[in-house]
């Protein structure tokens, strides 16, 4: 089992703990607020507004959950995007025939961030930012992978193959 990590990102759903906060200090009051007026106005009715309240909340724990975990080891590269992923899965170096370090369009290109689906079957897996590597497997799927650190995260999978760069 390989140990030695030649890179490693881990990059959250929402950026930093100061959006998380202001979204949870704004929404809990406007939510509560409107619960208040609805209950004054129509009771049996602001249990819809209630439902609508507690997804609206679970939706937003949702995204702050969301964290993607690249890391590169000496053969392989492992990834997770949790909550989606349950374990974390890895490509081996060996199944890699091309790697390009890459500017994108998240919308355009691939509908958006997360875990992104094109017509091919090729994925990505982007959080924000429009910079990443994509690797071609032998299979001639694509792999593009979001990154703070496009060089680095390049350098590091380039390295112990037989591509050049």
């Amino acid at each position: 089992m390989e140990k030695n990590i030649l890179f490693g990102e881990s990059q959250l759903g929402l950026k930093n703990w100061v959006i998380s906060s202001v979204t949870f200090f704004i929404a809990i009051p406007v939510n509560a607020y409107l619960l208040y007026e609805m209950v004054q106005i129509n009771p049996p009715e602001s249990y819809h507004l209630l439902g609508t309240i507690i997804f609206v909340i679970i939706v937003a724990l949702f995204l702050a959950s969301m964290k993607l975990k690249v890391t590169v080891l000496e053969e392989t590269v492992t990834y997770r995007l949790s909550p989606f992923h349950f374990s974390t899965q890895t490509i081996s170096k060996d199944d890699i025939i091309k790697i390009e370090n890459v500017v994108y369009n998240p919308i355009g290109e691939w509908g958006g961030w997360g875990i992104r689906y094109n017509f091919r079957g090729d994925k990505a897996y982007t959080m924000y930012g429009n910079k990443g590597v994509q690797i071609t497997l032998k299979s001639g799927k694509i792999v593009l992978f979001g990154s703070q650190k496009p060089d680095e995260l390049y350098n590091s999978i380039i390295t112990n193959t037989n591509l050049s760069d």
